[in-house]
């Protein structure tokens, strides 16, 4: 999964960066250009707990990219930077910083600064539409068949899209159907990003207390839409200590995890996601797929010769297979499921798909 962090200058966008990945990006103003990026492990017991159990040649988290863009310098109604839209057009979420604190540029205001980028995204996204739309309109008149049917259904999603756009409102809210999203995909609209509002606090408490996101909470309620908050500094002090360091800084703050984890769990939330297993001598591997896969569709996302020739899924509960600890004891107990290609996934299921060549 690909995460776009996006803000306001002076959100703390860049701190809130380093807390997530561990990094040491500079937060002070330096003129940069190029996005600060990193790739990290989505932490998961189930995935240590195997390790354990089948001590592999070598194990695998899932994994998350976040992707740091320069803050922005918004000038109201202009839309965003191309810069920016280049960047964050090939993530699948946004995550969009929000100052929670004073920090000597006055009384914060989340549910302004939101306001904001909100209003360039869609304007972003509205240029788009009115540029393709004049052109697809003509286009469409000199072709036929399949390609007319084609433009016929993109235009049929940009009109759907245009309405609201210009009263504001972000593609997210809409009900596109699968058809109308596949022939938009190229756009790479952010509004129709799926977005995180994340308030950073000064203080471990301040981000505890739900009056932190208050001022959120109607933008939270829509679709595709999420809040949380995040004392930005604390958590970029514990997420570059050592890791055998972190537990003593923790307790001192009365933290039970890394606010990290908390902000993965909300970005698996928000999109839909959910982890499935595999487990073996060679690899212990965490994988990620979208709530309601079928069992083809979760093999092709590890291979996609597994999901073409999908002929059955082994499959047995985290729980049960760190309880009983073999595949084979699970298979004796009554554990261990056969599964066919109407089998809808669980998060945690660990599985061992067969498939024909």
């Amino acid at each position: 999964m690909e995460i776009g962090l996006i803000g306001l200058p002076g959100s703390g966008k860049t701190t809130i960066f380093n807390a997530l990945t561990g990094q040491a990006a500079a937060t002070a103003p330096s003129g940069r250009i190029e996005a600060n990026q990193a790739v990290v492990a989505v932490p998961d017991p189930r995935v240590d707990k195997l390790a354990e159990i089948f001590d592999p040649k070598k194990t695998t988290h899932a994994t998350i990219h976040y992707v740091d863009i320069v803050g922005l310098q918004v000038t109201e109604g202009s839309g965003l930077p191309t810069q920016a839209l280049v960047l964050l057009g090939t993530t699948e979420m946004l995550l969009v910083v929000l100052r929670g604190f004073d920090g000597g540029l006055g009384t914060p205001d989340p549910a302004g600064d939101a306001e904001s980028i909100d209003l360039e995204m869609t304007v972003s996204d509205l240029q788009k539409v009115e540029n393709r739309f004049e052109r697809i309109q003509k286009q469409i008149q000199r072709v036929a068949g399949a390609e007319r049917d084609a433009l016929k259904l993109e235009l049929q999603a940009l009109e759907k899209a245009k309405g609201p756009l210009e009263a504001g409102q972000a593609l997210r809210e809409l009900d596109f159907t699968d058809e109308e999203r596949k022939a938009i995909r190229g756009f790479q609209f952010l509004t129709l990003k799926p977005a995180l509002y994340l308030v950073n606090t000064e203080s471990v408490e301040q981000a505890a207390d739900p009056a932190s996101i208050a001022p959120l909470q109607d933008r939270a309620a829509r679709p595709n839409t999420g809040a949380a908050a995040l004392a930005g500094e604390i958590e970029q002090e514990i997420a570059q200590l050592p890791p055998e360091d972190r537990a003593e800084f923790l307790a001192t703050y009365g933290i039970e995890k890394p606010g990290s984890d908390r902000i993965i769990k909300a970005t698996y939330d928000l999109l839909g996601m959910m982890s499935f297993l595999t487990a073996g001598k060679d690899e212990v591997r965490a994988w990620t797929v979208r709530r309601g896969a079928s069992a083809p569709e979760a093999a092709g996302v590890i291979h996609t010769d597994f999901q073409k020739g999908f002929i059955r899924a082994e499959v047995a509960s985290f729980d049960a297979l760190s309880r009983l600890g073999t595949m084979k004891a699970c298979r004796e107990n009554g554990e261990l499921r056969t599964e066919g290609k109407g089998y809808i996934m669980q998060d945690g299921d660990v599985v061992e798909f067969l498939f024909s060549r």
